[in-house]
Order: structure tokens, then sequence, then C-alpha cells
């Protein structure tokens, strides 16, 4: 794997190429959540990588050694402005781009060396600042990372 956040390019450019109502400038990675809302851009998609986790067993043991399977986690945050009638109007928009990015992503193999991307738990809510409205969905891939022996 040329880079261990190869990942982020690989979504972005599945969502430029799948969804409709999100111009392809405005899926865009980022650094933070906190990044996209300083930056909030009508209608956007922002990518952001979120997190990695060692498997373990059921022991709690990973694997101690040359090849080790790690579950990297992205973030999806799906951004609209708001309107004047409470964010109903945001809120009905970013529904029909939270479904694209779902049709878009769920079970998406990235690359072989990437498990499919699966849904999992999303820590954070939605957020609604500055006339924007935020939407996270959470993603995560298994890799399997290795080193030298």
């Amino acid at each position: 794997m040329d880079s261990y956040l190869a990942a982020g390019n690989l979504i972005q450019a599945r969502l430029a190429d799948k969804l409709t109502s999100v111009p392809p400038l405005n899926i865009r990675q980022s650094i933070s959540l906190e990044w996209v809302v300083a930056n909030a851009l009508d209608p956007s998609v922002n990518i952001i990588y979120h997190d990695d986790k060692v498997e373990v067993d059921e022991a709690g043991n990973n694997q101690r050694g040359k090849t080790q399977t790690v579950y990297q986690v992205w973030l999806i945050l799906v951004t609209v402005q708001n309107s004047s009638d409470a964010g109903v109007a945001a809120e009905a928009d970013a529904g029909v781009i939270l479904s694209e990015v779902i049709a878009a992503l769920q079970g998406y193999e990235i690359r072989k060396q990437l498990n499919p991307l699966h849904r999992i738990p999303c820590p954070y809510r939605k957020t609604e600042k500055d006339g924007y409205v935020h939407l996270p969905l959470m993603y995560a891939t298994k890799i399997i990372t290795t080193g030298v022996s």
C-alpha cells in the first residue's frame, strides 16, 4: 500500500463518481470535524480520517508479528446550508445526499488490500452552526498492514 491513508482518496473518488446532488468539487477530504464546521460549504460531503483500531482476539491479544489487522474509521460529514424554515428544507436536501452516500459506500470494496466499507455507530450527532447543518455517518474498513521480519 502506497499510503496508510489511501482510502481517503479512494472514498472521495467513489463519491465524486456516484453522487448527483453534490458538485464533485464539494466532495472533499478534511482534517477534522471542527475544520469542516469552521469552513462550511453548501452542499458538501467531507471525508475525515477519524481513527484506527488494532484487531484483537477475545482475550484482548493482538497479532504480534509482521502482519497485523487494523480497522480504519472514516467520518463522512454531509453539510448543507440551513434555511429560514427552521432547517426543514436543509434536512430534506441532506436526506437525499445521505441516501446517495450510503448507496455509494455501503459494501464498497475500496481496493484489494481493504475490506468493503461498512457503517459503524457514530459518536457524533447532527450539529447546526452559523446557518449550516452537519450530519455525520461513520464507516470502517479492515486493512492488513505488514512490516519486515
